[in-house]
């Protein structure tokens, strides 16, 4: 009886100790993939929010006439940033999909503003709003750094 329950305790500690070793492996592979999807993230974006985009968006301003100048910058790395994350279109399809919207929204926004006169009373709303749209498209990015 002693032997048998022996055998018992010794077969419950074994499938014990496989379990945890499964669920510890299981544990590890998850942590290395969220480290390769983070340096994945990192690699793409980290230039863009932290250097490119800051820089290009401050030169933007409206000149004498009414018209947004010096815009040509921000939209190419917008669209640099849009063609830096096609690895999401096959990663995450509406992760890239959402940064594809938003980009081009700014983009366009700032183009057409571009094309038109503003009045000076209405210039410091239109600047928020780019600025608005822009800290939408960081978060989105910074919500998705899996």
């Amino acid at each position: 009886m002693f032997n048998c329950i022996l055998t018992m305790l010794s077969a419950v500690s074994a499938i014990a100790s496989a379990i945890s070793a499964v669920l510890m492996y299981m544990q590890t592979v998850k942590i290395n993939k969220f480290y390769v999807n983070k340096t994945y993230h990192s690699k793409i974006f980290d230039d863009f929010l932290i250097y490119k985009l800051p820089i290009a968006r401050q030169d933007i301003k409206f000149d004498d006439e009414g018209k947004l100048i010096n815009t040509q910058s921000f939209v190419d790395e917008l669209s640099n940033l849009r063609n830096n994350s096609l690895f999401y279109k096959y990663k995450s399809k509406e992760f890239y999909n959402d940064i594809k919207k938003q980009t081009q929204e700014i983009e366009d926004y700032v183009m057409n503003l571009g094309n038109e006169k503003t009045d000076k009373e209405e210039q410091s709303s239109k600047l928020i709003i780019i600025n608005e749209k822009t800290e939408r498209l960081y978060e989105t990015i910074s919500n998705n750094a899996f």
